[in-house]
């Protein structure tokens, strides 16, 4: 199978929509062709992607959830930072 007939199928290949043999010849093509495996990983790490970070592409709740807190105690621990500065700058 040459790369150009490789990659008019593909979209069928996602989809499930190849018989047996036409797949067959399209995995033997993937095993030679760089191209063709370098997009089929994008396309999982695409699909994994977007599976592991919720719907529409946006993080998830708990992971929103999270950052927040990461940010609230990183405001607070800068804020006693400074106050401890001024503290030992007064007491100087």
């Amino acid at each position: 199978m040459d790369h150009a007939r490789a990659e008019g199928l593909f979209d069928d290949y996602r989809a499930g929509r190849l018989d047996r043999e036409t797949t067959r010849e399209l995995h033997q093509h993937f095993k030679v062709c760089e191209d063709c495996r370098l997009r089929i990983r994008l396309e999982r790490a695409r699909v994994d992607g977007a599976r592991n970070s919720g719907d529409q592409g946006q993080p998830a709740s708990g992971a929103e959830r999270q950052i927040r807190n990461n940010r609230v105690q990183l405001f607070w621990i800068l804020a006693l930072m400074l106050f401890a500065y001024f503290i030992w700058k007064v007491k100087r």
